[in-house]
């Protein structure tokens, strides 16, 4: 009697499933495997976490860089955190001179790096020998960076070497060069700003490849001097503080939408003591409530976005985290829109980081002329962070 047979594309997942099931816990009992068996299931766990992180990044969009924000994922505050101990790591926080491999300034820029960051001619790197390009012969490497001749216009090693500002520009742009790659695979979300900055910090060793790898599949690398990528994520990671107000926190949820994270954006809302199904019911309010309550400021404990017109106090000349409160339809009916104030744009346009935005939580552009105000929160806190926790359990108590 001749076994049933499957097509292949049912036939590959159930071995995928059967395989994992079986040899997974034998792994984890420690027991002896067959070399070529424990490589097969690499590759399948390998393949699994890819796959994954693929398909994870199709719920998740990359979030928008709001005005004045250097990095994506980062708020400046962070980014200036991790771009300190990204200094103290490579070259003790100094700007000039170089290592033994031809790495040169702060961050110990390298060619590849220059290169692709638009500093050194992408030809002239293309032509250069191997080693330059990997980086791994100091003198002829650190010949090529110094060369004026492989420079673009308006750059020079000079001007590089002794200038911190054009130093922190090299670091910022290889940085969103990395994150942009980082969301793109899927390995990313923005809701981890720490995750963001260790990733920043382990592609700024190895690339953003490595970095990838460390992050899905636990696979670790080391440079020439045996640092390791896992070290470099952890620093980076270590580096940042995340209690940096009201537009990180709304900064986490950019992305999100209200039917592919209904229950995440329904579950922060309530938080505040709001019912909402964002999927069904206009939730700008809502979230603006959330947000304000998780920094610990009291908001208006409503659904309607104009409720924030007597919240804190008025102010003609808004920062970023102020509320803005706009007018839907007839500027003197009840409808409106709510958010947090993230600049103007070129055109003059106010840019609000909201919720209820195209559906999601977003940074989104409106005409100055629908602006109904400009509100500050009030200096009275409902309680400081780290008693958040102890003042939650004292409720469930009484």
């Amino acid at each position: 009697m001749l076994r049933p047979e499957l097509p292949f594309y049912f036939a590959l997942p159930v071995a995928a499933i059967a395989y994992l099931m079986i040899v997974n816990p034998l792994r984890t009992a420690g027991m002896e495997i067959s070399p070529y068996v424990d490589a097969g299931y690499s590759k399948v766990q390998y393949a699994g976490e890819t796959v994954g992180a693929w398909l994870a990044r199709l719920n998740v969009e990359m979030p928008v860089m709001v005005s004045g924000q250097a990095i994506r994922g980062l708020s400046n505050r962070q980014t200036g955190e991790l771009m300190a101990a990204i200094r103290q790591r490579e070259n003790s926080g100094r700007y000039d001179g170089w290592n033994p491999y031809g790495y040169v300034g702060a961050y110990q820029a390298g060619a590849a790096a220059l290169a692709q960051t638009g500093y050194i001619k992408r030809d002239a790197y293309d032509k250069a020998e191997e080693c330059i390009q990997k980086g791994t012969c100091g003198k002829a490497h650190l010949a090529f960076i110094q060369n004026p001749e492989n420079w673009t216009g308006g750059h020079s090693y000079a001007e590089f070497i002794n200038t911190p500002m054009v130093q922190d520009a090299f670091f910022i742009a290889l940085a969103n060069f990395n994150v942009e790659s980082g969301f793109k695979r899927g390995v990313l979300r923005a809701d981890n700003p720490k995750r963001t900055a260790g990733y920043i910090a382990a592609s700024h060793l190895k690339g953003a490849g490595a970095a990838g790898d460390w992050y899905l599949h636990h696979d670790d690398d080391a440079d020439a001097n045996g640092a390791k990528v896992s070290a470099y994520a952890a620093l980076g990671e270590g580096a940042i503080s995340v209690d940096a107000g009201v537009m990180q926190t709304a900064t986490r949820f950019i992305g999100m939408r209200e039917d592919a994270n209904r229950k995440e954006l329904a579950a922060f809302i309530q938080k505040a003591g709001l019912q909402v199904n964002p999927d069904s019911t206009a939730w700008c309010a809502g979230f603006t409530n959330a947000v304000l309550h998780a920094n610990g400021i009291q908001g208006t404990g409503a659904l309607n976005a104009r409720s924030f017109l007597e919240w804190g106090t008025a102010t003609n000349n808004p920062q970023p985290g102020d509320v803005v409160v706009l007018y839907r339809g007839n500027p003197n009916g009840w409808q409106g829109h709510v958010g947090f104030f993230a600049g103007f744009d070129q055109q003059g346009n106010v840019q609000i980081l909201g919720g209820n935005q195209g559906d999601k939580v977003s940074v989104e552009s409106f005409p100055k002329s629908r602006v109904l105000g400009f509100r500050k929160a009030p200096n009275k806190k409902l309680f400081h962070r780290e008693n958040q926790t102890w003042k939650t359990r004292l409720q469930q108590i009484g």
